[in-house]
């Protein structure tokens, strides 16, 4: 058995390949850097730049700036306009606490405030209703003044008439009287000498009955024809007295302008009456909203310096 020789290892050894070692490239220096980049540069500066602005507004914008050690700002100080006592104050309101416009700071007692505005306002509807009835008044008399004057023109027309008429009717009963008395005396003087003849027995009792019969009728027609005299004296004085009144009448509605004008300066004199309540009535109202303090602007409480009961 023939023996082969013992094998021998083989390896494969691969050379690397040659390598190319490229030539060194030159060093630049910062500022050919910086020249070749210029416009990087200026951006990033700019932006830096703007970012630490910023910063530095917000930071300090938190802050009040100050000249000569003083605040910059405005003071305004916050006083009742009216006299009272302080009814409440506000609790929020304290020493450097935040306070907006228009809260009430403090409310002085308004009970008395209040019992001037009910007074002047029960005034003031006085006096307005007077005005208006004071201008309805003025209407009223302009539109009558017209007709008043015409009714009273014919009112003393009429009043004289009845006068007239009256001492006509006078006039009749005296004729009337007269003539009573004139047939009492025929009839008088009758009765008297038939009275002489039936005391000579020459006429009979019926003859002289029936002359006293007829002067008693004749009698009592003169006290009747006087009573009548009498009521158409009475009626005449009646009729005169109303003539004087029917005159005044008619001097007062020719006097219808001068009543005019008088309401209408009463109207006037109502009116700024009126006018003067609502005036008085506006001031109470003012003071009974004075009542509530307002804060005037919106800020920071500085000194607080009143307390309830003061």
């Amino acid at each position: 058995m023939a023996t082969q020789p013992p094998k021998s290892e083989i390896f494969e050894v691969e050379e690397p390949a040659a390598t190319h070692t490229p030539a060194p490239t030159p060093r630049r220096s910062l500022a050919t850097v910086i020249r070749q980049n210029r416009k990087i540069v200026f951006l990033v500066v700019a932006l830096v730049l703007a970012a630490a602005g910023g910063r530095a507004w917000f930071y300090f914008s938190s802050y009040e700036t100050t000249d000569d050690a003083q605040v910059d700002g405005h003071l305004h100080p916050v006083s009742a306009r009216i006299s009272g006592t302080i009814l409440r104050v506000n609790p929020a309101i304290e020493d450097s606490h935040y306070v907006e416009a228009g809260t009430v700071i403090a409310e002085i007692d308004p009970a008395d405030f209040q019992a001037d505005r009910d007074r002047a306002q029960a005034e003031y509807e006085r006096l307005r209703a007077s005005s208006l009835a004071a201008e309805k008044d003025i209407v009223v008399t302009s539109s009558q003044s017209h007709g008043r004057l015409d009714l009273a023109t014919a009112a003393v027309t009429e009043a004289e008439d009845s006068v007239a008429s009256e001492k006509a009717a006078l006039d009749a009963v005296q004729a009337r009287l007269a003539q009573a008395r004139d047939k009492f005396n025929y009839a008088e003087g009758d009765r008297q000498r038939f009275e002489h003849l039936l005391a000579k027995h020459e006429i009979s009792q019926s003859e002289y009955d029936r002359a006293s019969t007829e002067a008693s009728t004749n009698r009592e027609a003169i006290t009747a024809a006087q009573a009548d005299v009498t009521a158409a004296q009475k009626r005449i004085s009646q009729a005169q007295s109303r003539l004087v009144q029917r005159k005044a009448d008619l001097l007062a509605a020719n006097a219808a302008p001068q009543q005019i004008a008088s309401t209408r300066a009463k109207a006037e004199a109502a009116v700024s009456d009126a006018s003067r309540a609502k005036a008085q009535l506006a001031t109470v109202d003012l003071n009974l909203g004075y009542t509530k303090i307002i804060a005037p602007v919106s800020g920071i409480i500085g000194r607080k310096t009143v307390e309830s009961g003061q």
